[in-house]
């Protein structure tokens, strides 16, 4: 589950999103055979965040690369993404942050 903290802009008379940064809260695998067993290795699911931990782990299995510091349901990333909004919201900011 989760959720989106939009940056919205006017370009050329038109608004937009500038900006769509997801906010993992909690994730899971549901299996779609009722008669699946999962066998996930518990200590290397723990290294990933909470909200996006399962997904991490699927991501890093097939070669992915994962960022280890996305905005979460708290915590200093979420913070800071609602610092930067606001002060891009006062103009304190050319654009939204990347």
């Amino acid at each position: 589950m989760g959720s989106f903290y939009d940056f919205l802009e006017k370009r050329e008379g038109r608004w937009g999103i500038a900006l769509r940064q997801g906010v993992y809260d909690k994730d899971r695998i549901d299996p779609v055979a009722p008669d699946a067993v999962l066998h996930l290795d518990a200590g290397r699911l723990r290294t990933f965040p909470a909200g996006y931990r399962h997904l991490a782990y699927l991501q890093t299995r097939i070669g992915y690369e994962v960022k280890m510091d996305m905005p979460q349901s708290e915590g200093k990333e979420i913070e800071e993404l609602y610092r930067r909004g606001a002060a891009w919201l006062r103009g304190e900011e050319s654009g939204p942050p990347r």
